[in-house]
């Protein structure tokens, strides 16, 4: 094989912007969120192992989801370029929808995306694998390339190499964790792999659409 040059580099442009990363008030608003999230189930009962609230989670969420939508929104309005704003002069404002998911065992979400919208963020709330590392119990965040499936059309065996070596995939999953927010563009097509933690998944889904200002 032909060795690369010292200064050869892989350069990945056009990168597909997903952030992880723990909210700093989990603690102090997870009680609080379960606890209605697991009310708000039990006034809407479903033997589905996938269930949905409305999307006036803001409505019965309390403090702790308002506080929840204004840190998420925060993060993405930062990850956000106006590129024809003028000085301080805002031309847009978020307008945000939340809803909660409860996943039983053998409860998943299929692939989807949100048009019309700008942003997605998934916050877990209860991750339901009550301290179980098994990879086998499945539940990950699931995102599928937005080239696909082009890049497996002709030769769907040949794969190009990333910088660590490995196989480039069409598919990337994120294991849930319990007060983890993950955040990326609502074009992204996401679901979630079948559930098999022994306790239910609690999360907060969020989409954020830009609404020009008059």
């Amino acid at each position: 094989m032909a060795e690369p040059s010292s200064a050869a580099r892989l350069v990945p442009f056009f990168p597909t912007h997903v952030i992880a990363e723990p909210w700093p008030a989990f603690e102090a608003h997870a009680g609080a969120l379960r606890d209605a999230i697991l009310a708000r189930r039990a006034a809407d009962p479903d033997e589905t192992p996938r269930w949905s609230s409305g999307t006036d989670l803001p409505d019965w969420g309390g403090e702790a989801a308002r506080a929840l939508c204004a840190h998420v929104q925060a993060r993405i309005d930062a990850m956000t370029v106006d590129k024809a704003q003028d000085g301080d002069r805002r031309r847009f404002r978020w307008a945000a929808t939340l809803w909660a998911d409860l996943l039983t065992r053998h409860g998943a979400i299929d692939l989807h995306a949100f048009p019309g919208t700008s942003w997605t963020a998934i916050c877990c709330i209860d991750d339901g694998y009550g301290g179980d590392a098994d990879p086998m119990l499945g539940g990950e965040l699931v995102f599928l390339d937005p080239r696909y499936p082009e890049v497996r059309t002709r030769t769907p065996e040949l794969r190009t190499r990333r910088q660590d070596g490995s196989a480039d995939q069409h598919e990337v999953r994120l294991r849930a964790a319990s007060g983890q927010i993950v955040m990326f563009p609502s074009w992204l097509m996401h679901g979630v792999r079948p559930f098999g933690g022994g306790g239910s998944r609690l999360s907060i889904a969020m989409t954020f659409r830009a609404d020009r200002l008059r």
